[in-house]
């Protein structure tokens, strides 16, 4: 990397433990997080190449995502936020366009959508909506015109 620092961790008893940063070829921050006993835990940041926030987050002591995870479009505004258990997407998910509009908002059971889900038009508007069961389409969906007009009925 002719100069530039890679990582900056701390090791004990050759595992990592204590704060580490890591940085991309441009020297901007990639990743600033905890190690205990060589795993990810606690509050994590990942940013991206421009240096900016691309997600924030939580690991167990077992280096699994949990609890709350938020992900930022390139502009630095919300793309989604959800909760993750032992590494899987669990519970209410919403997802956002880069206007701050609702893209999407539904529910994952071990990482799989489930239940209604909603989808929107960049103008607010209903796009669709329906159910899933583990990750496939069930039972009636309805999609809108972006003027809010009822299309089609499945």
């Amino acid at each position: 990397n002719y100069g530039n620092i890679d990582l900056t961790v701390t090791y004990k008893n050759g595992e990592k433990n204590g704060v580490s940063k890591s940085y991309q070829e441009n020297g901007k921050l990639k990743e600033i997080g905890l190690y205990e006993n060589d795993f990810r835990t606690g509050a994590w940041k990942l940013y991206n190449g421009n240096g900016n926030l691309y997600e924030i987050g939580r690991f167990n002591e077992y280096d699994e995502r949990i609890g709350e995870w938020k992900q930022y479009h390139k502009n630095g505004e919300l793309k989604s936020i959800g909760e993750y258990y032992d590494e899987v997407q669990n519970g209410e998910w919403k997802l956002y366009y880069t206007n701050r509009q609702l893209n999407a908002i539904g529910k994952f059971e071990n990482g799989l959508k489930t239940d209604k889900w909603s989808y929107f038009y960049e103008n607010g508007k209903l796009s669709q909506i329906g159910g899933y069961e583990k990750g496939k389409l069930v039972g009636e969906w309805k999609s809108y015109h972006p003027n809010g007009q009822l299309a089609i009925i499945n």
